[in-house]
């Protein structure tokens, strides 16, 4: 201790040397320098940090290219249903342009003959609209047979949907669907109609998109982690 003061005590541990000042402190040596613990631990918390953060950035870029991979992705086969998943609508009941471009995308694949039925999935949001029945006015307003288009209006979210189509399916002696959201979303809805025990399912987002569509990928990133440990049924 011999560069410390008098009132002291030393303690060797490998290649470090601990050294208890009288005023309670403890210190150590690295390297000939006098460090106090507690800036050293600090030191190790804000590295650690720092490297965790990091490891996050990586998994949501990655995670991010991959669902943007999957979800600009479309339909290769025939399917018996194109499932529509609702989300909001204007007060006055008229569709917004997220969902217009869902509906139009599930317009295509109807008369590309890619599919020969339409379910739309929703549910009655704050603004007090079913948004089943406006995609189905819509849907109405756009050609498409009455007969064609199936109303899931307890679809409040993309689990229940999925659970709800698994059924009509089920009923109708359907075997395959193709899911139809915006590019962010497919890839968790996908997963989770798989796990409402649709076996063969393919998913569609719209051709056209804004840039605004890649904010949400911040709430995709978890939530996709969330329902592939089952930590949330629905």
């Amino acid at each position: 201790c011999k560069h410390l003061q008098a009132a002291c005590l030393c303690t060797v541990h490998g290649n470090f040397t601990w050294h208890s000042h009288a005023n309670g402190i403890l210190y150590r040596y690295i390297h000939g320098r006098e460090v106090s613990v507690a800036k050293s631990q600090a030191a190790l918390l804000r590295s650690l940090l720092k490297r965790l953060v990091l490891v996050l950035a990586v998994w949501f870029v990655l995670h991010s290219v991959f669902i943007t991979v999957d979800g600009m992705s479309q339909p290769q086969r025939t399917a018996d249903v194109a499932v529509v998943l609702g989300t909001t609508v204007h007060p006055s009941g008229k569709v917004t342009p997220w969902l217009e471009a869902r509906l139009q995308r599930a317009v295509e694949l109807y008369r590309q003959n890619q599919v020969q039925n339409i379910m739309v999935s929703g549910a009655t949001g704050i603004e007090g609209q079913d948004e089943a029945q406006v995609m189905r006015d819509y849907l109405l307003a756009q050609g498409i047979p009455a007969q064609v288009i199936w109303v899931d209006s307890q679809g409040a979210n993309t689990g229940l949907s999925a659970q709800h189509a698994a059924e009509l399916m089920q009923k109708q002696e359907w075997y395959n669907a193709i899911v139809v959201s915006q590019f962010f979303h497919v890839s968790r809805a996908k997963m989770q109609f798989k796990k409402a025990g649709i076996a063969e399912v393919e998913t569609a987002s719209p051709k056209l998109f804004s840039v605004f569509e890649f904010v949400p990928l911040w709430r995709e990133w978890p939530a996709f982690y969330v329902h592939f440990l089952g930590l949330k049924a629905h």
